[in-house]
């Protein structure tokens, strides 16, 4: 495996030919290495899955995790080691994954209160990947989110948002919990991201600055 510069990787991965493919190459191993470790630690998300799926599940978290580099590239500021800041796509690939697959081992009765659903901030980025001011930020945000939720939503809005956006649930399944049409289900959860919005920005923060926050491409947005 070529050890390479910041600069010299992303010259690479924006050549052509043989130069663009071993880079590709080379990076592969490293998200599947910061993949591999996230994914042991958090074993009991995996109870289920034979051996030959947690293999087909991590290669499936290192493409999209690719996928996302790659288009990322020109926001990379060389601030840190291009490995480093790489690999939190894939821990931010794998906690996306892990979240869209907790639905299938929780009641569909389960609530939006359930702390399953509720620590959102604990999937968007790993703990210990970032410094004490930015967690703290991270913290006040996801306090906002938690307050908007809990004060300005009614509770079918809130449950019908949380299923569909956080815990990635399917549209018909909600439908089918919630008793409604798939098409009233879009317009619940379009009035309840419209309210959302409205109550975070009174409360001083875009959806852009919330996003931001938990983003492994910002991480010193």
């Amino acid at each position: 495996m070529t050890t390479r510069t910041n600069s010299e990787w992303l010259s690479d991965l924006q050549a052509d030919g043989n130069v663009q493919a071993s880079a590709l190459t080379d990076l592969r191993v490293h998200l599947s290495r910061a993949t591999d470790f996230y994914l042991q630690r958090r074993e009991a998300q995996l109870r289920g899955l034979d051996e030959s799926e947690r293999r087909q599940l991590s290669e499936d978290i290192v493409q999209d995790a690719i996928v996302r580099i790659l288009n990322h590239l020109d926001s990379f500021r060389g601030e840190s080691r291009f490995t480093t800041w790489a690999g939190k796509f894939a821990v931010h690939a794998a906690a996306a994954e892990l979240r869209r697959a907790r639905w299938r081992n929780i009641s569909l009765d389960a609530t939006p209160d359930d702390a399953d659903a509720g620590d959102l901030g604990q999937f968007l980025t790993e703990p210990n990947q970032v410094g004490p001011d930015r967690r703290a930020a991270q913290d006040q945000a996801w306090r906002a989110v938690q307050d908007a939720l809990a004060e300005d939503l009614t509770a079918r809005q809130r449950e019908a948002l949380v299923a569909i956006m956080v815990d990635g649930r399917p549209v018909a399944e909600v439908a089918r919990k919630l008793a409604t049409t798939q098409n009233a289900l879009y317009k619940l959860v379009f009035d309840a991201r419209a309210r959302l919005r409205r109550a975070l920005t009174g409360r001083g923060w875009s959806v852009t600055e919330i996003l931001d926050q938990f983003d492994p491409a910002c991480a010193t947005c």
